[in-house]
């Protein structure tokens, strides 16, 4: 072999080990960048996890307060429409009381107008009689 091919042979060679070494180097980066996209979409995918987990929480927390309060207005409403209630019966109560002495006294009226009536009447036959 000619000292020339030698030389071409041996720079080619280099060329090779060298576009070879170029090769591996890009080849490693790659694989570093995709290692580091993997471990930013990890914690891209975590931190949107953490964050729903978040609102989760907050909705259900907002979600409680709501139902307790709901309930409170329920208690209250229906505290309310028990005193009403009360309220009307003692009403109720009173006006049948009322109704009952009245009831009373015309019931006396009568009897004593009854017992007028039958003193007269009686008072009449004995003087009819005599």
């Amino acid at each position: 072999m000619a000292p020339e091919l030698i030389g071409i042979l041996s720079a080619f060679g280099a060329l090779l080990v060298g576009l070879a070494g170029l090769q591996i180097a890009l080849y490693r980066g790659i694989r570093a960048d995709l290692a580091a996209m993997r471990a930013e979409f990890r914690e891209e995918q975590a931190a949107m996890r953490a964050e729903f987990r978040e609102e989760q929480a907050a909705m259900r927390a907002e979600f409680r307060e709501e139902q307790a309060a709901m309930r409170a207005e329920f208690r209250a409403d229906q505290a309310a429409m028990r005193e009403e209630f009360h309220t009307d019966l003692k009403a109720i109560d009173t006006r049948v009381g009322n109704l009952e002495q009245q009831v009373a006294r015309l019931t006396g009226a009568v009897e004593v107008f009854a017992g007028l009536t039958n003193g007269r009447a009686a008072a009449r036959e004995t003087e009819r009689v005599g």
